[in-house]
């Protein structure tokens, strides 16, 4: 777990700008803290949701609370649905989603009956208050991502190698923690049995 604060306070030590008045608004290292969460967000499916809604032919389409960032699956009445392309004359059973990276309709329309399911990873806003439950894993891929977006803000070319650095530790980093999950979920592992001393 870690704290909003505790991320700012690290992020502007290594943007030694930790003395007011500071060269960095703390809105634009928020600003610069969310647009990293939603890469990883995206990258490791860390807010994948379920949603429940009972369809009707005058009823079928569903919206989200937040901006989705990736489709995950969907089912109507237990059986899977396909994600395609909007098509208003559609004949087999189907979700499109609209542009506004919120909603989803069931088509067609006249089909859309029953319990729909639907598993979407959403976007999470973060402010200064907040805590990051999965933060300590996080870490270090929030940092490098946000001083690469950071140093883009003036475009030299020390900040622009900058950049390109923090880029490469962030790559680095995602490279890491995939890996690292996917070691949790490898069918391989072997279990040790616990030792009493």
């Amino acid at each position: 777990m870690i704290k909003m604060s505790d991320l700012l306070t690290n992020i502007r030590a290594r943007l030694r700008d930790t003395k007011e008045p500071y060269r960095y608004e703390t809105a634009e290292i928020l600003n610069a803290i969310n647009h990293a969460y939603c890469d990883l967000i995206y990258q490791f499916k860390l807010n994948v949701c379920k949603f429940v809604k009972e369809l009707k032919p005058n009823d079928f389409i569903f919206h989200a609370p937040k901006m989705v960032l990736s489709f995950e699956k969907a089912f109507l009445n237990a059986k899977p649905l396909p994600l395609k392309a909007y098509d208003d004359k559609a004949l087999s059973l189907q979700i499109s989603s609209f542009s506004n990276f919120q909603s989803f309709a069931v088509l067609p329309k006249h089909r859309a009956n029953g319990t729909l399911e639907v598993y979407l990873n959403l976007a999470k806003a973060l402010n200064e208050e907040s805590t990051l439950e999965n933060g300590d894993f996080l870490k270090m891929a929030l940092i490098y991502k946000s001083l690469s977006l950071l140093f883009q803000i003036e475009s030299n070319e020390g900040n622009l190698q900058r950049a390109g650095f923090y880029e490469n530790a962030f790559k680095k980093e995602c490279d890491f923690l995939r890996a690292t999950l996917s070691s949790l979920t490898e069918a391989k592992s072997f279990h040790s049995p616990c030792i009493q001393y």
